[in-house]
Protein backbone atom coordinates (compact mmCIF):
# COMPACT_ATOMS: atom_id res chain seq x y z
CA UNK A 1 0.00 0.00 0.00
CA UNK A 2 1.25 3.36 -1.20
CA UNK A 3 1.88 6.18 0.94
CA UNK A 4 -0.69 8.22 -1.26
CA UNK A 5 -3.24 5.84 -0.57
CA UNK A 6 -2.69 5.69 3.29
CA UNK A 7 -3.00 9.69 2.86
CA UNK A 8 -6.07 9.51 0.37
CA UNK A 9 -7.54 6.70 3.12
CA UNK A 10 -6.47 8.98 6.16
CA UNK A 11 -8.59 12.15 4.51
CA UNK A 12 -11.58 9.64 3.70
CA UNK A 13 -11.42 8.71 7.39
CA UNK A 14 -11.08 12.11 9.09
CA UNK A 15 -14.11 13.80 6.62
CA UNK A 16 -16.36 10.57 6.23
CA UNK A 17 -16.32 9.31 9.95
CA UNK A 18 -14.88 11.47 12.38
CA UNK A 19 -15.75 14.62 11.36
CA UNK A 20 -18.82 13.33 12.34
CA UNK A 21 -18.22 13.05 16.24
CA UNK A 22 -18.24 16.26 17.37
CA UNK A 23 -21.91 16.76 15.46
CA UNK A 24 -23.48 13.77 17.89
CA UNK A 25 -21.60 14.85 21.25
CA UNK A 26 -21.57 18.50 21.05
CA UNK A 27 -25.51 18.75 22.06
CA UNK A 28 -24.57 16.63 25.44
CA UNK A 29 -21.97 18.44 26.23
CA UNK A 30 -22.57 20.01 29.67
CA UNK A 31 -24.57 16.21 30.55
CA UNK A 32 -21.27 14.47 30.87
CA UNK A 33 -21.00 12.04 33.36
CA UNK A 34 -17.08 12.03 34.28
CA UNK A 35 -14.30 14.94 34.03
CA UNK A 36 -13.96 16.72 30.45
CA UNK A 37 -10.27 15.13 30.20
CA UNK A 38 -11.19 11.78 30.56
CA UNK A 39 -14.67 12.02 27.84
CA UNK A 40 -12.77 14.09 25.60
CA UNK A 41 -9.92 12.12 25.58
CA UNK A 42 -12.12 9.02 25.01
CA UNK A 43 -13.20 11.20 21.84
CA UNK A 44 -10.23 10.74 20.65
CA UNK A 45 -9.43 7.08 21.33
CA UNK A 46 -12.74 6.29 19.12
CA UNK A 47 -12.08 8.80 16.83
CA UNK A 48 -8.25 6.83 16.46
CA UNK A 49 -10.39 3.62 15.84
CA UNK A 50 -11.97 4.74 12.75
CA UNK A 51 -8.98 6.06 11.40
CA UNK A 52 -7.68 2.34 11.83
CA UNK A 53 -11.60 0.89 10.66
CA UNK A 54 -10.19 3.38 7.89
CA UNK A 55 -7.23 2.15 6.51
CA UNK A 56 -8.17 -1.19 7.21
CA UNK A 57 -10.37 -1.12 4.32
CA UNK A 58 -7.70 -1.72 1.55
CA UNK A 59 -6.50 -4.66 3.55
CA UNK A 60 -9.76 -6.56 3.60
CA UNK A 61 -11.49 -5.20 6.24
CA UNK A 62 -15.09 -5.40 5.06
CA UNK A 63 -16.40 -1.97 4.18
CA UNK A 64 -20.17 -2.58 5.44
CA UNK A 65 -18.93 -3.18 8.88
CA UNK A 66 -17.67 0.59 9.61
CA UNK A 67 -20.67 2.27 9.61
CA UNK A 68 -21.77 -0.75 12.01
CA UNK A 69 -18.50 -0.68 14.05
CA UNK A 70 -18.66 2.75 14.67
CA UNK A 71 -22.69 2.92 15.61
CA UNK A 72 -22.02 0.23 18.09
CA UNK A 73 -18.46 2.26 19.46
CA UNK A 74 -20.31 5.38 19.61
CA UNK A 75 -23.62 4.17 21.60
CA UNK A 76 -20.90 2.56 24.15
CA UNK A 77 -19.43 5.28 24.58
CA UNK A 78 -22.14 7.26 24.77
CA UNK A 79 -23.61 4.96 27.19
CA UNK A 80 -20.75 5.15 29.21
CA UNK A 81 -19.53 8.96 29.17
CA UNK A 82 -23.42 10.90 29.32
CA UNK A 83 -25.77 11.38 31.68
CA UNK A 84 -28.54 11.56 29.30
CA UNK A 85 -31.44 9.47 28.34
CA UNK A 86 -30.66 7.05 26.05
CA UNK A 87 -33.12 7.83 23.42
CA UNK A 88 -31.92 11.21 22.96
CA UNK A 89 -28.46 10.35 22.21
CA UNK A 90 -29.60 6.66 19.73
CA UNK A 91 -31.95 9.54 18.00
CA UNK A 92 -29.15 12.29 17.36
CA UNK A 93 -26.39 9.65 16.38
CA UNK A 94 -28.73 7.55 13.75
CA UNK A 95 -29.84 11.28 12.29
CA UNK A 96 -26.06 12.06 11.84
CA UNK A 97 -24.81 8.64 10.18
CA UNK A 98 -27.81 9.25 7.99
CA UNK A 99 -27.06 12.47 6.81
CA UNK A 100 -23.36 11.80 6.19
CA UNK A 101 -24.70 8.66 4.39
CA UNK A 102 -26.39 11.23 2.02
CA UNK A 103 -22.96 13.31 1.89
CA UNK A 104 -21.29 10.31 0.78
CA UNK A 105 -23.29 9.76 -1.84
CA UNK A 106 -24.03 12.78 -3.13
CA UNK A 107 -20.49 13.56 -2.91
CA UNK A 108 -19.94 10.32 -5.57
CA UNK A 109 -22.14 11.37 -7.77
CA UNK A 110 -20.51 14.88 -7.97
CA UNK A 111 -17.21 13.03 -8.14
CA UNK A 112 -18.06 11.56 -10.96
CA UNK A 113 -19.59 14.52 -13.01
CA UNK A 114 -16.19 16.82 -12.32
CA UNK A 115 -13.70 13.91 -12.07
CA UNK A 116 -15.05 11.16 -14.33
CA UNK A 117 -11.30 9.65 -14.77
CA UNK A 118 -11.41 8.84 -11.26
CA UNK A 119 -15.03 7.52 -11.66
CA UNK A 120 -13.71 3.85 -10.25
CA UNK A 121 -11.71 4.86 -7.70
CA UNK A 122 -13.09 4.12 -3.84
CA UNK A 123 -11.77 6.28 -1.37
CA UNK A 124 -10.34 8.72 -3.32
CA UNK A 125 -9.23 12.47 -2.57
CA UNK A 126 -11.74 13.96 -5.06
CA UNK A 127 -14.54 11.89 -3.03
CA UNK A 128 -13.19 13.06 0.05
CA UNK A 129 -12.96 16.51 -0.91
CA UNK A 130 -17.11 16.78 -2.40
CA UNK A 131 -17.78 15.08 1.73
CA UNK A 132 -16.21 17.94 3.39
CA UNK A 133 -17.81 20.45 1.34
CA UNK A 134 -21.10 18.40 2.55
CA UNK A 135 -19.72 18.22 6.27
CA UNK A 136 -19.49 22.16 6.20
CA UNK A 137 -22.92 22.84 5.00
CA UNK A 138 -24.05 20.13 7.57
CA UNK A 139 -22.25 21.70 10.01
CA UNK A 140 -24.56 25.02 9.50
CA UNK A 141 -27.17 23.01 9.41
CA UNK A 142 -26.76 21.48 12.28
CA UNK A 143 -25.81 24.48 14.21
CA UNK A 144 -29.31 25.83 13.76
CA UNK A 145 -30.77 22.42 14.80
CA UNK A 146 -28.44 22.13 17.89
CA UNK A 147 -29.00 25.72 19.41
CA UNK A 148 -32.81 26.15 17.91
CA UNK A 149 -34.09 22.55 19.42
CA UNK A 150 -31.53 19.83 20.69
CA UNK A 151 -29.71 22.33 23.51
CA UNK A 152 -33.29 23.03 25.18
CA UNK A 153 -34.98 19.62 24.58
CA UNK A 154 -31.37 17.41 26.17
CA UNK A 155 -31.21 20.28 29.00
CA UNK A 156 -34.61 20.77 30.11
CA UNK A 157 -35.55 19.12 33.41
CA UNK A 158 -38.30 16.55 31.83
CA UNK A 159 -37.97 13.92 29.89
CA UNK A 160 -40.62 12.59 27.57
CA UNK A 161 -41.80 8.80 27.81
CA UNK A 162 -41.00 9.22 23.61
CA UNK A 163 -37.72 9.41 23.35
CA UNK A 164 -37.78 5.58 24.58
CA UNK A 165 -39.11 4.94 20.51
CA UNK A 166 -38.56 8.09 18.40
CA UNK A 167 -35.01 6.76 17.44
CA UNK A 168 -36.98 3.94 15.43
CA UNK A 169 -37.34 6.73 12.94
CA UNK A 170 -33.80 7.98 11.86
CA UNK A 171 -33.27 4.16 12.43
CA UNK A 172 -34.96 3.24 9.55
CA UNK A 173 -33.98 5.96 7.30
CA UNK A 174 -30.03 4.82 8.47
CA UNK A 175 -30.90 1.31 7.15
CA UNK A 176 -31.96 2.39 4.11
CA UNK A 177 -28.83 4.54 3.24
CA UNK A 178 -26.74 1.84 5.04
CA UNK A 179 -28.27 -1.04 1.67
CA UNK A 180 -28.12 1.81 -0.40
CA UNK A 181 -24.46 2.03 0.01
CA UNK A 182 -23.30 -0.93 -0.18
CA UNK A 183 -25.48 -2.60 -2.75
CA UNK A 184 -25.09 0.22 -5.39
CA UNK A 185 -23.00 -0.25 -8.81
CA UNK A 186 -23.27 3.09 -8.72
CA UNK A 187 -21.66 3.91 -5.80
CA UNK A 188 -19.25 0.84 -5.24
CA UNK A 189 -18.22 0.90 -8.79
CA UNK A 190 -18.63 3.98 -10.08
CA UNK A 191 -21.17 3.13 -12.60
CA UNK A 192 -23.49 6.72 -13.31
CA UNK A 193 -26.57 6.69 -11.17
CA UNK A 194 -29.91 7.41 -12.83
CA UNK A 195 -31.37 10.52 -12.96
CA UNK A 196 -34.34 9.79 -11.74
CA UNK A 197 -33.42 7.71 -8.65
CA UNK A 198 -30.76 10.30 -8.04
CA UNK A 199 -33.75 12.94 -7.82
CA UNK A 200 -35.84 10.00 -5.00
CA UNK A 201 -32.35 10.33 -3.25
CA UNK A 202 -32.67 14.16 -2.73
CA UNK A 203 -36.12 13.73 -1.72
CA UNK A 204 -35.71 11.00 0.42
CA UNK A 205 -32.95 12.89 2.43
CA UNK A 206 -35.15 16.17 2.58
CA UNK A 207 -37.97 14.35 3.86
CA UNK A 208 -36.09 12.64 6.53
CA UNK A 209 -34.20 15.84 7.34
CA UNK A 210 -38.34 17.58 7.53
CA UNK A 211 -39.20 14.94 9.58
CA UNK A 212 -36.72 14.83 12.15
CA UNK A 213 -37.36 18.68 12.54
CA UNK A 214 -40.76 17.89 13.00
CA UNK A 215 -40.27 15.21 15.73
CA UNK A 216 -37.82 17.23 17.50
CA UNK A 217 -40.54 19.95 17.44
CA UNK A 218 -43.05 18.04 18.97
CA UNK A 219 -40.82 16.89 21.73
CA UNK A 220 -39.54 20.48 22.28
CA UNK A 221 -43.45 21.63 22.67
CA UNK A 222 -44.02 18.45 24.57
CA UNK A 223 -41.24 19.37 26.97
CA UNK A 224 -41.92 22.99 27.38
CA UNK A 225 -45.66 21.41 28.33
CA UNK A 226 -44.34 19.36 31.13
CA UNK A 227 -42.44 22.09 32.31
CA UNK A 228 -45.07 24.71 32.13
CA UNK A 229 -47.41 22.19 33.90
CA UNK A 230 -44.28 21.37 36.90
CA UNK A 231 -44.18 24.91 37.21
CA UNK A 232 -47.74 25.22 38.03
CA UNK A 233 -47.81 22.99 40.40
CA UNK A 234 -44.92 24.32 41.98
CA UNK A 235 -46.54 27.36 42.32
CA UNK A 236 -49.41 26.10 43.63
CA UNK A 237 -48.02 24.64 46.41
CA UNK A 238 -45.26 26.94 47.20
CA UNK A 239 -49.04 29.55 47.10
CA UNK A 240 -50.79 27.36 49.73
CA UNK A 241 -47.74 27.09 51.67
CA UNK A 242 -47.37 30.84 51.86
CA UNK A 243 -51.06 31.42 51.88
CA UNK A 244 -51.10 29.76 55.50
CA UNK A 245 -48.59 31.92 56.81
CA UNK A 246 -51.11 34.82 55.33
CA UNK A 247 -53.52 33.27 57.67
CA UNK A 248 -51.67 32.90 60.59
CA UNK A 249 -50.32 36.71 60.07
CA UNK A 250 -54.10 37.62 59.80
CA UNK A 251 -54.89 35.85 63.19
CA UNK A 252 -51.81 36.35 64.94
CA UNK A 253 -53.38 40.29 64.80
CA UNK A 254 -56.52 39.20 65.30
CA UNK A 255 -55.73 38.07 68.53
CA UNK A 256 -54.11 40.93 69.81
CA UNK A 257 -57.53 42.51 70.73
CA UNK A 258 -58.35 40.14 72.96
CA UNK A 259 -54.31 39.81 74.52
CA UNK A 260 -55.44 43.99 75.62
CA UNK A 261 -58.93 42.76 76.93
CA UNK A 262 -57.70 40.38 79.60
CA UNK A 263 -54.68 42.98 80.38
CA UNK A 264 -57.37 45.85 80.61
CA UNK A 265 -59.10 43.28 83.21
CA UNK A 266 -56.09 42.95 84.86
CA UNK A 267 -55.33 46.98 85.41
CA UNK A 268 -58.93 47.39 86.13
CA UNK A 269 -58.96 44.56 89.26
CA UNK A 270 -55.00 46.58 90.17
CA UNK A 271 -53.51 42.49 89.80
CA UNK A 272 -50.07 43.28 88.72
CA UNK A 273 -49.10 39.98 88.98
CA UNK A 274 -51.42 38.78 86.57
CA UNK A 275 -50.45 41.43 84.32
CA UNK A 276 -46.95 40.55 84.78
CA UNK A 277 -47.39 36.38 84.38
CA UNK A 278 -49.83 36.95 81.41
CA UNK A 279 -46.93 39.51 79.57
CA UNK A 280 -44.31 36.68 80.19
CA UNK A 281 -46.56 34.16 78.72
CA UNK A 282 -47.54 36.15 75.83
CA UNK A 283 -43.43 36.95 74.88
CA UNK A 284 -42.56 33.42 74.98
CA UNK A 285 -45.34 32.73 72.22
CA UNK A 286 -44.45 35.48 70.24
CA UNK A 287 -40.36 34.29 70.66
CA UNK A 288 -41.61 31.04 68.59
CA UNK A 289 -44.26 32.57 66.67
CA UNK A 290 -42.08 35.55 65.83
CA UNK A 291 -44.34 37.99 63.11
CA UNK A 292 -42.97 41.24 61.79
CA UNK A 293 -44.13 44.22 60.32
CA UNK A 294 -42.61 45.31 57.41
CA UNK A 295 -45.42 46.46 55.34
CA UNK A 296 -49.26 47.14 55.18
CA UNK A 297 -49.67 44.36 52.61
CA UNK A 298 -50.45 41.22 54.54
CA UNK A 299 -49.08 38.41 51.94
CA UNK A 300 -45.87 40.43 51.56
CA UNK A 301 -45.60 40.64 55.68
CA UNK A 302 -45.93 37.40 56.35
CA UNK A 303 -43.34 35.90 53.78
CA UNK A 304 -40.89 38.59 54.64
CA UNK A 305 -41.56 37.49 58.01
CA UNK A 306 -40.64 33.96 57.33
CA UNK A 307 -37.73 34.08 55.16
CA UNK A 308 -36.83 36.25 58.08
CA UNK A 309 -36.89 33.77 60.81
CA UNK A 310 -35.27 31.18 58.01
CA UNK A 311 -32.31 33.40 57.39
CA UNK A 312 -32.03 34.11 61.67
CA UNK A 313 -31.93 30.14 62.22
CA UNK A 314 -29.28 29.78 59.13
CA UNK A 315 -26.90 32.48 60.47
CA UNK A 316 -27.42 35.19 57.55
CA UNK A 317 -28.20 38.97 57.75
CA UNK A 318 -31.82 39.77 56.45
CA UNK A 319 -33.02 43.02 56.22
CA UNK A 320 -36.13 44.57 54.22
CA UNK A 321 -37.61 48.20 53.93
CA UNK A 322 -40.70 47.40 52.57
CA UNK A 323 -43.55 50.63 51.13
CA UNK A 324 -46.52 48.39 49.82
CA UNK A 325 -49.94 49.02 50.97
CA UNK A 326 -52.24 46.53 52.02
CA UNK A 327 -54.21 46.67 48.20
CA UNK A 328 -52.40 47.02 44.99
CA UNK A 329 -53.14 45.85 41.81
CA UNK A 330 -51.00 42.99 42.07
CA UNK A 331 -52.77 39.37 43.05
CA UNK A 332 -51.75 38.08 46.35
CA UNK A 333 -50.37 35.09 44.18
CA UNK A 334 -48.55 36.63 41.58
CA UNK A 335 -46.57 38.71 44.09
CA UNK A 336 -45.92 35.60 46.39
CA UNK A 337 -44.40 33.54 43.32
CA UNK A 338 -42.40 36.80 42.39
CA UNK A 339 -41.03 37.23 46.28
CA UNK A 340 -40.84 33.23 47.28
CA UNK A 341 -39.10 32.72 44.17
CA UNK A 342 -36.00 35.28 44.05
CA UNK A 343 -35.65 34.72 48.10
CA UNK A 344 -35.53 31.31 47.90
CA UNK A 345 -32.89 31.97 44.89
CA UNK A 346 -31.11 34.63 47.49
CA UNK A 347 -31.41 32.08 50.36
CA UNK A 348 -29.81 28.73 48.33
CA UNK A 349 -26.68 31.12 46.94
CA UNK A 350 -26.14 32.11 50.59
CA UNK A 351 -25.71 28.40 51.52
CA UNK A 352 -23.02 27.80 48.96
CA UNK A 353 -21.37 30.34 50.95
CA UNK A 354 -19.08 27.99 53.90
CA UNK A 355 -16.76 30.87 55.05
CA UNK A 356 -17.53 34.32 54.57
CA UNK A 357 -20.51 37.28 54.92
CA UNK A 358 -24.10 35.94 54.11
CA UNK A 359 -26.57 38.57 53.40
CA UNK A 360 -30.30 39.45 52.21
CA UNK A 361 -31.69 42.33 51.18
CA UNK A 362 -34.86 43.31 50.31
CA UNK A 363 -36.48 46.77 48.98
CA UNK A 364 -40.11 46.96 48.01
CA UNK A 365 -41.64 50.13 46.74
CA UNK A 366 -44.85 51.13 45.42
CA UNK A 367 -45.98 54.75 43.56
CA UNK A 368 -47.51 56.44 40.90
CA UNK A 369 -49.44 52.76 39.94
CA UNK A 370 -45.63 50.66 40.19
CA UNK A 371 -44.06 48.48 42.05
CA UNK A 372 -40.55 48.06 42.06
CA UNK A 373 -38.80 44.98 44.25
CA UNK A 374 -34.83 44.64 43.90
CA UNK A 375 -33.19 41.76 46.09
CA UNK A 376 -30.07 41.87 46.66
CA UNK A 377 -27.58 38.57 47.85
CA UNK A 378 -24.06 37.35 48.76
CA UNK A 379 -23.01 34.93 46.29
CA UNK A 380 -19.97 33.06 44.94
CA UNK A 381 -21.55 32.77 41.21
CA UNK A 382 -23.14 34.91 38.61
CA UNK A 383 -26.50 33.91 37.25
CA UNK A 384 -25.62 31.11 34.19
CA UNK A 385 -27.44 32.35 30.98
CA UNK A 386 -27.72 30.31 27.81
CA UNK A 387 -27.64 32.36 24.33
CA UNK A 388 -31.20 32.76 23.78
CA UNK A 389 -31.51 34.21 27.23
CA UNK A 390 -32.78 31.87 29.43
CA UNK A 391 -31.34 31.27 32.72
CA UNK A 392 -29.77 28.24 33.80
CA UNK A 393 -30.50 26.29 37.09
CA UNK A 394 -27.30 26.33 39.27
CA UNK A 395 -29.19 23.60 41.74
CA UNK A 396 -30.16 20.89 38.98
CA UNK A 397 -29.73 20.32 35.09
CA UNK A 398 -31.44 22.29 32.67
CA UNK A 399 -33.44 25.79 33.35
CA UNK A 400 -34.60 27.64 36.09
CA UNK A 401 -38.54 26.90 36.58
CA UNK A 402 -38.10 29.70 39.28
CA UNK A 403 -36.94 32.10 37.31
CA UNK A 404 -39.19 31.97 34.11
CA UNK A 405 -42.36 31.74 36.75
CA UNK A 406 -41.19 35.15 37.90
CA UNK A 407 -40.52 36.15 34.10
CA UNK A 408 -43.57 35.01 33.09
CA UNK A 409 -45.29 37.17 36.03
CA UNK A 410 -43.49 40.68 34.87
CA UNK A 411 -44.61 39.77 31.21
CA UNK A 412 -47.86 39.84 32.59
CA UNK A 413 -47.97 42.98 33.84
CA UNK A 414 -45.57 44.57 31.04
CA UNK A 415 -42.65 44.95 33.62
CA UNK A 416 -39.36 44.44 33.37
CA UNK A 417 -36.35 42.72 34.98
CA UNK A 418 -33.24 42.69 35.11
CA UNK A 419 -30.10 40.67 36.97
CA UNK A 420 -26.86 41.57 37.62
CA UNK A 421 -23.88 40.47 39.48
CA UNK A 422 -20.80 42.77 40.57
CA UNK A 423 -17.87 39.88 41.17
CA UNK A 424 -20.11 39.48 45.43
CA UNK A 425 -23.53 40.43 45.00
CA UNK A 426 -26.10 39.01 43.05
CA UNK A 427 -29.34 42.21 42.52
CA UNK A 428 -32.70 41.73 40.87
CA UNK A 429 -35.11 44.47 39.88
CA UNK A 430 -38.20 44.24 39.03
CA UNK A 431 -40.59 47.02 37.87
CA UNK A 432 -44.28 46.00 37.47
CA UNK A 433 -46.90 48.10 35.87
CA UNK A 434 -50.20 47.91 37.63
Amino acid sequence: MSADTIRELIFYSLVDYIAYVPLVFFPFRKRLRHSRILSYSSLVVISMGFLIMGVGLVNGFPAWLVPVVSVIAAVGLMYWGLDVQPGKYMTVLLMEYSNASFVAVMAKSLEMFFFPERIGTLYGWTHSVFILIGVVLLYLFDYFVTWKILEPIVNSGTESRAWKYIWITPLSFFIVWFIYTYSSDSYLHGVPENPIILTMLIFFEVGSMVTYFILLQLLYYESEKARLEYQEVLNQSQYKNLSKRIDEARKSRHDIRHHFLVLDTFAKEGNLDGIREYLNQFSEKQASEKVLVYCEHFATNALLSYYSEQAEEEDMEFSAKCNIPSEIGISNKDLTIILSNLLENAMNACRRIEDGHRTIRMLGRYEDAGLTLIIKNTSLMAPKQDKNGRYISTSHSGYGVGVESVQAIVKKYNGVMKMDFDGEIVSVSIMLMV
